[in-house]
C-alpha cells in the first residue's frame, strides 16, 4: 500500500487499519492535492475496484479529466480542503467497471498538529450507497444519467456491536499514542450511558468490565448537549465514572465525540489525551470524529441486521405455520401466477389427481394440460377449470366456480372455486383455486332426494284415497240431513271440514317436498304459454280471500292495467302467488291489508305482495330463499310449514328468467318483489 509521508501517522498501527477495513461504509483518504493515499475494502467492493493498487497513488479526485469523480464530489473536496466538514448527499459517481453508483459522501478535513490548527493536509472521504429512484431518465445532480444503484455488501455489516466498539477504541489508541478511550451507548430508554468498550485497564476506575460503567445522562450535561445539537466532537468535563484514587481519566477535560445514527443519538466516545498536559491535535480530533462516524454507521448496520434476522425468523415461523395449515387442509389448494404457472399445490391437491407430492409445482400451462387432462371425464371441463382468466367473460379478476368429474385415479366429483390473488399494493398476481371433493356430499344429496321422492309419492297415494273417502262421507252427510230443522249432523260436518282442511295442508307439504326433489334433480319443468298476470293475481286473491273466510284480512289488487300478457307457466306462477299470499295472511295474525301491485318496468313485469305483519329481521333477508329457511321471529309452531315455499318460489321465478327478493322492517310488515320478463307477448 502506498501512502503519503505526510499522512502516514494517521494510518499508524494495524489496529487502526482493521477499523477502516471492517467499516461497512467506503473510506477513501486523499492528500491535500486530491491524490488517493488509502482505500478500504468496502471502497473496493462498492466501486468494483480489483485491488487498492489500482487507485492508491494514481487516482486524483481534483483531476477534472476524471469523469469517475464527478463535479459534485470535486466541489465538496475543495470545501473540505479549505477546512470545512462537508456532507454531500446524492452524488452520482462511476464505478471502476463504468456503472453509475449513487452515494452520500461525508468529508472530514485532516489538519496539521500545530497549536490552534494548521493547514489541511488531507481529507477522509466516506461513501454510503443510497437507493434513489427518479421519475424520468433525465440528468440529475452532476448531469450524469440516473441508473440502478449497485448495493455494497461491505465487510463488517454483520459485526457484533461490542466487537465494533472494541475495534474503535483500540484503533484510536493505536493512532493516538497514550490516549485513553471509552465508548458508551445509550440505554434503550435513553436515560443512561453504559460503557461498552475501552482501550485501557478499567481497574484504575474501580471497574472490571465496561458494562459496569453507568452514568445517568441527566448528570452529564456536556454529553447531552453534544448529542442534542447534532455537532461534531467537543471538549467537556462530565462526571464520567467515579475515578479511583490517583486516576486522572478526564480530570483535565475530555473530548466528547457523539455516536449518531441516521435519526437518533446512539452514545458517545470519550477520549483523554493522556497523562500530564498532553492535548489532542486538530488532526487527532478529526480522526476521532471520522472513526466515530464509521462506528455509528457500523452499529446501525449491525442493529439493522439483527432486526432483519429477527424479522426473517418471524416470517419463517409464520410461513411454517401457514405451510402446516395449507398442508393439513382437507381441500386441495392450487395457486398459479398470471402466466398460469403452478407456484403452490398442497398434498391434498396432489392426492386428488393421483400425483406424487410436488409433481404439480412449477408446471407451465402446457405441462399442466399434459399432466391432468387425462384425469377429467370431459376435456371441456379441464379447459374451464384451468384456463387462466376463464371466468365467463375471461376476466382473471372475477371469482368463479365449476364442478366436474374426475375419472382418475378414481371417480370423484370436484367443486373447483377460483378467486383472484392480489399483493399488498392491490396488484393482481395470480389465482387461487380451492378444490372440494363433494363426492360424498352428492351421494348424500341423491339419497335424500330419492328418499323425498319415494316418501312423498308413497304418502301422496294414500292421502288421495283418504281425501276422496272424506269427500264422499261429506256428501253422504249432506244427503242424510233430516228435512226441516233440527240438524243433528252439524258437529260431524265441522269435524269432517277440519279433516279435509288438514288433508289439503298435508298434501301441500308433500307437493313441496316433491318440488324440491324435482328442483335438485333439475327436473322442474315449465310449460310457458300466453298468460295474463293481472287475471292470475285477481283469481289468486279471490281464492285466498275465500279460504281465509274470517274476514280479518283485506285483499287489494292495485294495477293500472286491465291485462298484462306474457309467456309464462300460469300454474307455476299461481303457485308462487298463492305461497306469497298465504304467507301474508299467516304472518299477519292481527289481520290487516294484503296488497298486490302490478306495474311494468321497461321490458319487465313488476309484481309486489305486501303485508302489515310481523316482518323479517334484516340480517335474515339474504338467506330467506334458501331451503328450510325460517325467520327467527316465525319459528313458533303456530306458523307451521317446512320453510320450502320461498325456495321453490325463487327457483320457479329464476326458471322464468326473473328475480325475486324481499324488503322488510321487523314488526311493520314485508314486501316481496317479482320481476318477470315480458318478452314478445308484453
Amino acid at each position: 500500500m502506498v501512502t503519503s509521508t505526510i499522512l502516514a501517522p494517521i494510518l499508524r498501527g494495524a489496529a487502526l487499519t482493521r477499523v477502516f477495513d471492517r467499516s461497512p461504509s467506503s473510506v477513501q483518504i486523499v492528500d491535500r492535492c486530491g491524490l488517493t493515499v488509502y482505500v478500504n475494502r468496502a471502497f473496493l467492493h462498492l466501486f468494483d475496484v480489483p485491488d487498492a493498487a489500482a487507485v492508491v497513488g494514481r487516482f486524483n479526485l481534483l483531476d477534472e479529466s476524471s469523469a469517475d469523480a464527478g463535479a459534485g464530489l470535486r466541489y465538496a473536496l475543495e470545501r473540505a480542503l479549505a477546512g470545512e466538514e462537508v456532507d454531500a448527499p446524492d452524488l452520482a459517481l462511476t464505478s471502476f467497471s463504468g456503472l453509475p453508483v449513487w452515494v452520500r459522501a461525508s468529508l472530514t478535513p485532516i489538519q496539521a498538529p500545530e497549536e490552534g490548527g494548521g493547514p489541511v493536509r488531507g481529507v477522509i472521504v466516506q461513501h454510503e450507497p443510497v437507493a434513489r429512484r427518479h421519475a424520468d431518465a433525465g440528468a440529475v445532480g452532476d448531469g450524469e444519467p440516473a441508473a440502478p444503484v449497485r448495493a455494497a455488501h461491505a465487510p463488517g455489516a454483520r459485526g457484533e456491536p461490542d466487537a465494533i466498539l472494541h475495534e474503535l477504541a483500540v484503533g484510536l489508541g493505536a493512532a493516538i499514542p497514550h490516549a485513553r478511550c471509552m465508548v458508551t451507548l445509550l440505554s434503550p430508554d435513553g436515560r443512561w450511558l453504559i460503557g461498552r468498550a475501552a482501550n485501557f485497564d478499567l481497574a484504575s476506575l474501580g471497574l472490571t468490565a465496561p458494562g459496569e460503567f453507568r452514568v445517568e445522562l441527566a448528570r452529564a450535561p456536556a454529553t447531552r448537549a453534544a448529542l442534542e445539537d447534532g455537532g461534531g466532537p467537543r471538549a467537556g468535563v462530565d462526571p464520567i465514572a467515579a475515578a479511583g484514587p490517583g486516576d486522572d481519566f478526564g480530570r483535565g477535560g475530555l473530548l466528547i465525540v457523539p455516536l449518531r445514527g441516521d435519526r437518533r443519538a446512539l452514545g458517545a466516545l470519550y477520549l483523554d489525551a493522556g497523562p500530564g498536559d498532553a492535548r489532542l491535535t486538530d488532526c487527532q480530533i478529526a480522526l476521532a470524529g471520522a472513526l466515530a462516524r464509521q462506528a455509528a454507521f457500523a452499529l446501525g448496520r449491525a442493529r439493522l441486521h439483527a432486526q432483519t434476522e429477527h424479522l426473517l425468523a418471524r416470517v419463517s415461523e409464520a410461513r411454517a405455520r401457514l405451510d402446516a395449515v395449507i398442508d393439513s387442509a382437507h381441500e386441495g389448494i392450487l395457486v398459479r401466477d398470471l402466466a398460469g404457472r403452478v407456484v403452490l399445490a398442497n398434498p391434498f391437491a396432489h392426492d386428488l389427481y393421483g400425483l406424487a407430492r410436488g409433481r404439480l409445482l412449477g408446471l407451465e400451462p402446457a405441462d399442466l394440460d399434459a399432466t391432468l387432462r387425462g384425469c377429467f371425464a370431459d376435456g371441456r371441463a379441464f379447459d374451464e377449470a384451468f384456463t387462466p382468466g376463464r371466468a365467463g367473460d375471461g376476466d382473471p379478476e372475477e371469482e368463479y366456480r365449476r364442478e366436474y368429474v374426475l375419472v382418475r385415479p378414481r371417480e370423484r366429483i370436484i367443486r373447483h372455486i377460483v378467486t383472484p390473488a392480489y399483493d399488498q399494493a392491490g396488484e393482481l398476481i395470480g389465482q387461487v383455486a380451492v378444490l372440494h371433493d363433494i363426492t360424498a356430499e352428492r351421494a348424500g344429496t341423491r339419497a335424500r332426494d330419492e328418499l323425498l321422492a319415494v316418501a312423498s309419492h308413497e304418502l301422496k297415494t294414500p292421502l288421495t284415497s283418504i281425501k276422496g273417502f272424506a269427500q264422499l262421507l261429506r256428501r253422504d252427510l249432506e244427503r242424510a240431513a233430516p228435512p226441516g230443522g233440527g240438524d243433528t249432523l252439524e258437529r260431524p260436518r265441522r269435524h269432517l271440514a277440519a279433516l279435509l282442511g288438514q288433508l289439503d295442508r298435508l298434501t301441500g307439504l308433500i307437493n313441496e317436498l316433491l318440488d324440491v326433489a324435482r328442483i335438485d334433480a333439475d327436473r322442474l319443468e315449465l310449460r310457458p304459454e300466453r298468460c295474463d298476470l293481472v287475471a292470475l293475481a285477481r283469481a289468486a286473491l279471490e281464492r285466498v280471500d275465500l279460504e281465509e273466510g274470517c274476514g280479518r284480512h283485506r285483499f287489494v289488487l292495485d294495477t293500472p292495467h286491465d291485462a298484462l300478457i306474457g309467456r309464462w307457466d300460469g300454474l307455476r306462477l299461481d303457485q308462487v302467488l298463492t305461497n306469497l299470499l298465504d304467507n301474508g295472511v299467516k304472518y299477519s295474525p292481527d289481520g290487516g291489508a294484503v296488497r298486490v301491485a302490478i306495474a311494468t318496468r321497461d321490458d319487465w313485469a313488476h309484481l309486489t305482495v305486501a303485508d302489515t305483519g310481523i316482518g323479517i329481521p334484516a340480517h335474515q333477508l339474504e338467506t330467506l330463499f334458501e331451503p328450510f329457511a325460517r325467520a327467527s321471529n316465525a319459528a313458533a309452531p303456530a306458523y307451521g310449514g317446512f320453510g320450502l315455499g320461498l325456495y321453490i318460489a325463487r327457483r320457479i321465478v329464476e326458471r322464468h328468467g326473473g328475480q325475486i327478493w324481499a324488503e322488510s322492517v321487523e314488526g311493520r310488515g314485508s314486501t316481496f318483489h317479482l320481476l318477470l320478463p315480458l318478452g314478445s307477448e308484453g
